[in-house]
């Protein structure tokens, strides 16, 4: 059974904000993220993942430790 339109719009929605937490979070430890750290980001369909690794954010020691 699939989606409806608006569960998909939702769950899209859902990713959108948290794609920009998590490099909201990333900007605000280390300054400018690095184009290649942003496209990672930006292709991540797991909200579950999206919400660990910002949780994890808060414990990097450097960007060269993101691992997403």
């Amino acid at each position: 059974m699939g989606k409806t339109i608006a569960e998909a719009l939702k769950a899209e929605g859902r990713l959108h904000e948290a794609r920009e937490m998590l490099q909201g979070l990333l900007e605000e430890k280390f300054g400018p993220v690095p184009e290649g750290i942003r496209q990672r980001i930006q292709a991540a369909t797991d909200l579950a993942r999206l919400h660990a690794v910002a949780r994890g954010a808060l414990h990097l020691g450097g960007l060269e430790q993101f691992d997403l």
